[in-house]
């Protein structure tokens, strides 16, 4: 018993020390100093794809008008005519009569992808060569804009994504959401920037449509569930540059239970597992509280004194690098770390074994590659939704 827990602490001190790498170069990535502003400034489409009128949402569609860059059109859109979306970014557009704005209802014809499919009808009312998609759920401050064409220009880059954090969580599953996404997910996005396989997160992606043309552009990911992840790396693939801003990008987590939780990270790692299995697989070994916890559990004297500790050091770190993400973290959120790698662990089993995909009302098989199929008998499921 004593040299299976010397086995398991052996795995778990040394998860522990890969994430205090990641930790390390998100320290080192996220707020870090930006390019100095080019000259002069290039205009910038954003396209705003909403679903449902969610909790801040107005707070959200403001915080994209406000931006100080000079030249900006903002294109929000829905592919439900009814969607009471409409009526929020309708009245968001008429605080800001000096900002181009337009309001357009619709999606492209086919593809199981409903986010896609309205991305695609949005940017056919694009005017500029600066395309900015910008999710519903996230808050940029006034410099956003700024910030990720400076990046854009210092690294000739067809793509610049954002690091992602959330702090504004009341309920529970908002605050899991935060320090998920604050701590891994964070930390995930910069080490992968850096060892050249960048994660793209699809809440905000500045591109060339040029660029984005030439490797198929949204109608070549109609299909695809990762379509973020899968345009970044076709952009790498077709010799074009991804690069990561440092400003950090507020995403808010509202109307998010643990079910929501829960039923995300499993569709994020039924992608990994399906376009990256080797990466899915890593990751397992890179979560060292369930094999500190077991060691803790049978180990004894020094085996259990050390996977005390370093369980303790897991969570402090982690803590520190959301914080340093966040900004800020309420201490009851900082206390769901426990709970948070319990759930972690039970998403990773169930990606591991599932094979469709329930998506804001759409339930969809998930090939390889993440490629969307519809399940048999059910090939008449309206997919004219956003995630």
């Amino acid at each position: 018993m004593q040299s299976a827990a010397f086995l398991l602490l052996t795995i778990g001190l040394c998860a522990v020390l890969v994430l205090w790498v990641a930790y390390g170069v998100t320290l080192r990535t996220a707020r870090s100093r930006l390019p100095s502003d080019p000259a002069p400034r290039r205009g910038i489409s954003v396209l705003k794809p909403l679903k449902g009128h969610e909790q801040g949402l107005a707070d959200n569609l403001r915080a994209i008008l406000e931006q100080t860059h000079p030249d900006f059109e903002v294109i929000f859109g829905t592919a439900d005519a009814h969607d009471p979306a409409l009526d929020v970014a309708r009245q968001v557009a008429a605080e800001f009569p000096q900002r181009p704005t337009l309001v357009v209802v619709g999606s492209a014809d086919s593809g199981m992808n409903p986010k896609v499919r309205l991305l695609e009808h949005l940017e056919r009312f694009a005017t500029h060569e600066l395309i900015l998609v910008s999710d519903s759920n996230v808050r940029p401050g006034p410099g956003y804009l700024c910030a990720l064409e400076n990046v854009q220009a210092a690294h000739g880059a067809a793509l610049v994504h954002s690091v992602l954090a959330g702090s504004t969580g009341r309920t529970l599953g908002e605050r899991l959401e935060d320090i998920q996404l604050s701590g891994w997910v964070a930390a995930s996005v910069c080490f992968t920037s850096q060892v050249g396989d960048p994660v793209v997160i699809g809440k905000s992606m500045l591109m060339q449509r040029s660029a984005l043309a030439a490797v198929g552009g949204f109608a070549g990911v109609r299909d695809i569930l990762a379509e973020d992840y899968i345009l970044g790396r076709r952009l790498r693939r077709a010799g074009y540059k991804v690069a990561l801003c440092p400003e950090v990008l507020q995403v808010v987590n509202s109307g998010r239970g643990i079910a929501g939780f829960f039923n995300r990270h499993v569709r994020w790692g039924q992608m990994q597992r399906t376009i990256y299995p080797v990466a899915f697989f890593a990751s397992l070994a890179a979560q060292p509280t369930p094999f500190l916890l077991a060691a803790l559990a049978l180990g004894r004297g020094h085996v259990a004194a050390l996977a005390a500790i370093g369980l303790g050091g897991k969570w402090l770190s982690e803590l520190g690098v959301a914080r340093y993400v966040a900004g800020r973290l309420a201490f009851r959120t900082a206390c769901l770390l426990p709970l948070k790698d319990a759930l972690v662990l039970g998403v990773w089993c169930m990606a591991l074994v599932k094979r469709t995909v329930h998506w804001r009302g759409n339930r969809m098989r998930v090939g390889p590659g993440s490629q969307l199929m519809p399940l048999r008998g059910e090939l008449g499921t309206d997919l004219r939704e956003v995630a």
